[in-house]
């Protein structure tokens, strides 16, 4: 019982620091993402309907602001950079690769350059599969991380997102992936 109360103080106080990190408002500092989302440009409308407003009530809830905690690509990137530097640039500041996978993201090359980057940069996981994807032909990259990263899968019924696990369960794994990056940068200084 002592054990489990310091474990959660131990959360509890990095949950804080997590806070302070991305509530910082120098203009030295450099902006951080909790979450970079990874989804292919013809999902655009599934994402914004379904994923964009759970995961940014989550952050919202967690973190206090979402408005640069969830980097969606284009509209986080700066004009008239190269596409590649600012995916980089973004992958390189977020804490969690967070990938919408439907039928479209898979066959989508910067979606693949995205995985392939994340992969290089190692950085934690989230895939949110949609059901339907197994029945398709998935690429040797994104093959070799469904075979070692656990999941969460959701299909459309009814113009309800169905998800499982739950969204509670994702919103674990972001928050544990960020301390766990917070615990690294720590130990980097």
């Amino acid at each position: 019982m002592v054990r489990r109360r310091r474990i959660i103080k131990r959360k509890a106080l990095c949950a804080d620091t997590l806070m302070e990190r991305y509530n910082m408002n120098h203009p030295e500092e450099q902006e951080r993402y909790v979450i970079f989302l990874s989804f292919a440009g013809l999902d655009d409308e599934l994402v914004n309907t379904y994923i964009i407003p759970e995961l940014e009530k989550f952050v919202k809830e967690k973190f206090g602001n979402y408005d640069i905690l969830i980097c969606t690509g284009d509209s986080h990137f700066t004009p008239g950079r190269w596409i590649t530097e600012e995916i980089d640039r973004c992958l390189t500041r977020c804490d969690v690769f967070v990938m919408v996978v439907t039928k479209h993201f898979i066959k989508s090359e910067w979606c693949k350059y995205e995985v392939m980057l994340a992969e290089q940069k190692n950085k934690f996981k989230i895939l949110l599969v949609n059901e339907e994807v197994y029945q398709q032909k998935i690429p040797s990259a994104l093959t070799a991380i469904l075979k070692v990263c656990t999941r969460a899968t959701w299909r459309l019924h009814n113009n309800t997102l169905v998800i499982k696990p739950e969204w509670r369960k994702i919103f674990e794994g972001i928050l544990e992936a960020s301390l766990k990056t917070l615990e690294e940068i720590k130990e980097g200084i």
